[in-house]
């Protein structure tokens, strides 16, 4: 081995990882956030509001957010409390903001969906808006809902992209469902005969079940099981009138005859009924006393028949305006089909022949039939979001459109938060699309109470947006989604964000530590906010996995934040010095995050510790090279 000597000291020494370097800390993110721009918020789990907002503005914050989970706990607070906290706010200049208890817009609960459950969630939105108000009368304080508290699709590990399990709710019971990805054995032919994938060995096969296939076969055998049912009413019907009606025909006829009369005047009802018993005989009374027992079979049919009758429908209704033009005549075809069966339907409930009755009762149930080969079954299992969407948007554009008919300008803003990735609406595309469909609620309220439609549009694109938690988006990460993917959901969502949650995990688990602490790529993803022109948004720092480690610890979310984002110390421009730069500074510049002149501090920038000997650095056992007295 030949040994070369080296030109200079450079070639061994790199240099020292200074703070007068803009980009220096292990926790720097290479993203600034201006100091103006962060909240932390209160302890989810107390009322005391005052304690919890003093506690967080005392460190400099520059807001608050109130955020209270609980609706029980939320409901404990008085609004003098509110008022006392937008005082505090006011007195520090600082700007607020609430997360709302954990209330599921849709109105679906434990028991399931019913349009009166949303009704309440709609008024307890309506009072949780009201008391964000109290907190910030003058501006448009963001109000952070969860979009969603159901599950909906779990992704799968092996195939990202593709669903493992999808939830679905069953619109005549409003209950949830799961249905998994599955595989099942079923005996097989000897021979394989091409199809190897499916047989595993000569006698047994397995059949592969998707979740979206497994819902359309639901809801095929769901369809199957009704014409079934009504086949049976149908042929029991039957029966009783080939045994009946031969017998009874003559006394139908008598009786037809016998009502006109009454109808006349010529006979009174009482007369009529004793001429009837006069001429009828015992066969004929048994044949109308059987076909008496037939009107509650013909009511179940009926009560069957107009409730498929009402699902198709809706629809054909639905699904033609998201169509394109030319899939439009399927349905208007399947549309007009459906009217001549609800003139079969209405003229068999209200006919007194049995005969003519089971007729049309048949006629309409076969053109249903034929109906549901046009379109396919009614969808009786539908996705949970499908189902949420029109429940959902519903309750957060009436509760925005009477938020901006009370405060106008100045109205909170509804932001619906993407939970995590198995649960409703929390994927960017499907969040979007809620958004989207909220607005258009509210545009048409304004539009029906006599607003002008371009101010009224400004109004809902305003007020209804998103809160985008990057935390539980950074979960993808254990479906098997990888860092670009889940980057490219900020950039889906990106031009709706409200407000930004701000915490850090790695990937498997919300864990909530403090921005820096886990795997989160905050700098993509705050750069796609930043494309979007999402530069003035508000971040609250949602940090609370570090009040494990107890006081202390609670402590260090907001300093070790600051680091993280490098912030500016004493502007709001980005200009030096930043927090990355000076972690450690006197109370008096720093609100009591340590001391100013350290000994690191001295070394890096006054004792040439980290030199070679020869340069002047420090021989371990002896003073400093600078300190006055000669080295040997």
């Amino acid at each position: 081995m030949v040994y070369e000597q080296p030109t200079s000291y450079e070639f061994f020494y790199q240099g020292n990882y200074s703070p007068l370097d803009p980009n220096y800390g292990p926790l720097f993110l290479g993203y600034r956030i201006p100091f103006s721009q962060l909240q932390l918020h209160t302890n989810p789990q107390t009322a005391n509001i005052i304690a919890e907002a003093s506690d967080r503005l005392s460190q400099g914050v520059r807001g608050v957010m109130v955020n209270v989970l609980e609706p029980m706990v939320f409901e404990n607070i008085p609004k003098q409390l509110f008022e006392e906290v937008r005082r505090l706010h006011k007195l520090v200049g600082a700007e607020p903001s609430m997360h709302a208890p954990i209330i599921d817009p849709s109105g679906f609960t434990r028991e399931g969906w019913s349009e009166k459950s949303r009704e309440e969630a709609e008024l307890q939105l309506k009072s949780i808006i009201e008391k964000a108000h109290i907190l910030d009368p003058e501006g448009n304080i963001p109000v952070t809902i969860h979009a969603s508290m159901l599950p909906s699709t779990e992704w799968w590990k092996k195939v990202p992209g593709e669903k493992e399990e999808i939830y679905v709710v069953n619109t005549e019971t409003r209950q949830l469902l799961s249905l998994p990805y599955e595989e099942r054995y079923y005996p097989g032919p000897e021979k394989q005969e091409g199809l190897k994938e499916k047989f595993i060995s000569p006698g047994i096969r397995k059949e592969v079940f998707f979740p979206e296939e497994q819902i359309k076969k639901l809801n095929a055998m769901q369809w199957h099981n009704r014409l079934l049912e009504l086949s049976r009413n149908f042929i029991e019907a039957e029966k009783i009138l080939l045994d009946a009606v031969p017998a009874a025909v003559p006394i139908l006829a008598e009786m037809k005859e016998l009502e006109e009369k009454v109808k006349r005047g010529e006979l009174s009802r009482e007369k009529a009924r004793e001429e009837l018993e006069k001429i009828m005989t015992p066969e004929q009374r048994k044949a109308l006393a059987e076909i008496e027992m037939i009107k509650p079979i013909y009511e179940e049919i009926g009560m069957k028949l107009k409730t498929a009758f009402d699902e198709f429908y809706r629809e054909c209704s639905e699904r033609m305006s998201k169509v394109e033009e030319k899939e439009k005549k399927i349905y208007e075809t399947a549309v007009e089909n459906l009217k001549e069966i609800g003139k079969k339907i209405y003229e068999a409930e209200r006919s007194e022949d049995p005969v003519l009755m089971h007729t049309a009762f048949s006629e309409a149930m076969q053109k249903l039939d034929s109906v549901a080969k046009i379109v396919g079954p009614p969808r009786i299992y539908k996705p949970v979001e499908e189902f949420l969407l029109p429940h959902t948007s519903k309750t957060i554009g009436n509760v925005a459109f009477e938020a901006f008919k009370k405060y106008r300008e100045k109205a909170p803003v509804i932001a619906l938060e993407n939970v995590y990735p198995f649960m409703a609406f929390s994927r960017a595309d499907s969040l979007k699309k809620l958004i989207e469909e909220s607005r258009k609620v509210f545009l048409e309220k304004a539009i029906k109470e006599g607003y002008d439609y371009e101010e009224a549009k400004k109004a809902a694109e305003k007020l209804i947006g998103a809160t985008w938690d990057v935390g539980h988006i950074y979960l993808l990460k254990k479906e098997g989604y990888k860092e670009e993917e889940i980057i490219k959901e900020t950039a889906k969502i990106a031009p709706f964000v409200k407000f930004v949650h701000l915490t850090d995990n790695f990937g498997y688990e919300d864990s909530h530590l403090a921005p820096g602490m886990g795997e989160i790529p905050f700098k993509e993803i705050l750069k796609e906010l930043e494309k979007a022109g999402k530069v003035r948004v508000k971040h609250a720092i949602e940090a609370g996995g570090l009040l494990n480690l107890g006081a202390p610890g609670g402590r260090l979310i907001f300093p070790t934040t600051l680091e993280a984002f490098g912030v500016p110390i004493y502007t709001y421009e980005p200009r030096a010095p930043f927090w990355n730069q000076l972690q450690y500074l006197q109370a008096a510049y720093s609100m009591g995050y340590g001391p100013i002149s350290t000994s690191l501090g001295i070394y890096e920038f006054v004792g040439f510790a980290n030199l070679p000997a020869e340069l002047g650095g420090r021989i371990p056992g002896r003073k400093e090279g600078f300190a006055g007295t000669p080295m040997e």
